[in-house]
């Protein structure tokens, strides 16, 4: 059985190679002899070893007024399709037994990004009309354009997915409201839960809380379109480095780390820099979602935005503390059981970090969380067994 998983597994912020990571963890332990395909929404085949952008164009398209964004990108998007990415994803198409649409932040609307990369991908499902196909464990923004509204709902109109599956509940109202309310919903928690035993990390106890990972994200990355205010773009860095100066004062082993973004691994460096304190270790990007998820494990507390270190720590069973940027995070805490662990601020203080920190070390993984990963195997198991 051929499964192809349609998302952006190797992109430089390694929560999605992760996520693809344990998919095929999980189908191939569902389904031993099957064979898991990626299909990287963006035209990757691999990962980006290095360090240098891929070109300018991000930053270009970025300068740009609104509208005059949207057609340079959607230019770019449709000139790659129709130049580089139909043929091979055509042939993954055409092979696959099993087409999985997930997981992650696919129902997102910046600059029309995703929504004309999956129309475009649908089109070309009339070709093998005979596969099983599912949307599973993908995020919905909060908004979407029109025109992005538009797309998503013809992208659906060509998948025709046998089931729809939300990694939230938000997510699911979400898309009822903005994309369909012509499929059963259902809610499944993102399959990152089973890095564990994906990676084969074994299980360590952390009484004695040491080291702590301060997990550093560009707020321009986060909020990309600037909703979040001056104050969350000005303040953050600043937090992240009167932090690190705390944790050390008060006898932590400080680690500085990213999920892989170009963006975070700059502002991570400049941190470090400034900080010039011997004690606070900064490590180097990583290049693998294994070598993410390796990382990850040697903490016994963990501080983040990204969503996907929180979900690798609650695997790895490291407390961790998620930082409010967008909606996802929250839901997340809360789906798992802790709600406690979550800082609404947009810029915490200090203090309030520590306090928090101090009263979630060396808690155990709640059992809300177990609960979640049956559920993201039970999905898995119903899709290549049908």
């Amino acid at each position: 059985m051929n499964i192809l998983v349609v998302g952006v597994p190797f992109s430089r912020n390694l929560g999605d190679g992760v996520i693809f990571d344990n998919l095929r963890y999980l189908y191939k332990k569902h389904s031993r002899f099957s064979r898991v395909i990626p299909l990287d929404l963006a035209g990757r085949e691999t990962f980006e070893s290095s360090d240098r952008p891929a070109s300018n164009r991000v930053a270009l398209f970025s300068k740009l007024p609104g509208f005059t964004r949207k057609i340079a990108v959607a230019g770019f998007i449709l000139a790659s399709f129709l130049g580089r990415w139909r043929g091979s994803w055509k042939a993954k198409v055409v092979a696959a037994d099993v087409i999985v649409i997930g997981g992650g932040q696919l129902f997102l609307d910046e600059s029309l990004n995703f929504p004309l990369k999956l129309y475009l991908f649908s089109l070309l499902l009339k070709h093998n009309p005979a596969a099983n196909r599912y949307i599973a464990f993908v995020g919905v923004a909060p908004s979407l354009s029109r025109i992005g509204r538009f797309l998503f709902r013809a992208a659906l109109d060509n998948i025709r997915p046998q089931s729809v599956t939300l990694r939230d509940p938000e997510s699911r109202t979400r898309f009822a409201e903005l994309i369909s309310k012509r499929y059963p919903l259902a809610v499944a928690a993102d399959p990152a839960l089973f890095s564990a035993e994906c990676y084969g990390v074994p299980s360590r106890s952390r009484t004695q809380a040491e080291r702590v990972g301060l997990c550093i994200a560009d707020p321009r990355g986060l909020d990309v379109e600037g909703r979040l205010g001056e104050d969350f773009h000005t303040g953050l860095a600043e937090y992240f480095a009167r932090l690190a100066r705390a944790l050390h004062d008060a006898g932590y082993q400080v680690v500085l780390f990213t999920n892989g973004a170009l963006e975070d691994e700059a502002l991570k460096d400049e941190i470090h820099r400034n900080l010039a304190l011997p004690g606070v270790q900064c490590l180097e990007r990583p290049l693998t979602p294994g070598t993410l998820v390796g990382n990850i494990a040697t903490f016994d507390l963990l501080v983040a935005h990204r969503l996907h270190a929180n979900i690798i720590a609650l695997a790895l069973g490291v407390p961790s503390i998620g930082l409010r940027w967008d909606a996802k995070v929250e839901s997340f805490f809360r789906m798992s059981g802790r709600s406690e662990a979550f800082l609404d601020d947009l810029v915490p203080t200090v203090p309030a970090t520590l306090a928090r920190l101090e009263a979630i070390a060396g808690a155990a993984t709640p059992y809300a969380a177990e609960v979640l990963a049956a559920r993201v195997s039970g999905t898995v198991a119903a899709q290549v067994q049908r």
